[in-house]
Order: structure tokens, then sequence, then C-alpha cells
């Protein structure tokens, strides 16, 4: 069975709070997006594994951008989902100035009634043909 109108409204706000919780240097927000076990696979700038080295990372890199999110595609079925959107980074201040870009492939899992991310990919470039998205 596809995914519920109310799945795709709380990925949706997931990816929100994830947003708003690195900008606003809240780590602990932020990495209760994603598993206890979850991977942030953003090579060569990090790549953590589980809630102590994401929580870690976010504490180096909140308030340093500001992440613009658009064009979410969500597909899944029961309590996994697949997500692809992109991204594009600016530094903040009086005049913003530009930052990267590149696509976020995430996996989702429904745990206790809400997602969360098991593995997120950013991609700055097209992602290697091997790389089970």
């Amino acid at each position: 069975m596809a995914l519920a109108a109310e799945d795709h409204l709380a990925i949706l706000n997931l990816i929100a709070r994830y947003n708003h919780a690195i900008d606003l240097g809240n780590p602990e927000m932020w990495a209760d997006c994603f598993t206890e076990d979850g991977e942030f696979d953003a090579r060569p700038v990090t790549h953590c594994h589980g809630r102590a080295e994401l929580l870690e990372f976010c504490q180096h890199a909140q308030g340093r951008v500001r992440h613009w999110t658009s064009n979410l595609l969500v597909e899944g079925e029961g309590d996994t989902a697949t997500a692809s959107l992109y991204l594009m980074a600016l530094t903040p201040g009086a005049v913003a100035e530009p930052g990267v870009t590149g696509v976020y492939h995430d996996q989702l899992v429904k745990q206790d009634g809400d997602w969360k991310i098991k593995r997120r990919f950013l991609a700055f470039e097209e992602p290697p043909k091997d790389l089970d998205l």
C-alpha cells in the first residue's frame, strides 16, 4: 500500500525540522531527525554514523549556512520510504552569499509513529552508480 497523505506531511515536517535545527543551532533536535544508528554521508564534508557523531557534527556546523530544500519526491510503502530533494545552502548575513548545492537522497523509516532518517546521502554532483539509493 502506498504512503498515506499523513505520512507525506510528516516527512515534509521532518525535512523542515532538520533544516531549522541545524540552521538555528539545536544539535539535539537535529540528531532526533535520525534513527539512533542513522547515517549522514556528505563526503568530503562529513560522514557521520550514530547519534554521538551526528551531535558532534551539528555542534560545529550550526549557524554557518541556511538550508533551502525543494522538489521533494517521496516514495514508499508501509513504514519505509525514500526521498530525494534539492539543496541550496546560503551563507547568512545582510547580503547572503551563495553556498553549495546538491541533492539529498534519503532512506526513511517510521519508528513508534514518527518518521526518521535512516540514511541521508548528499550528492554534490551525480551519486556514484553503485550507491544503493
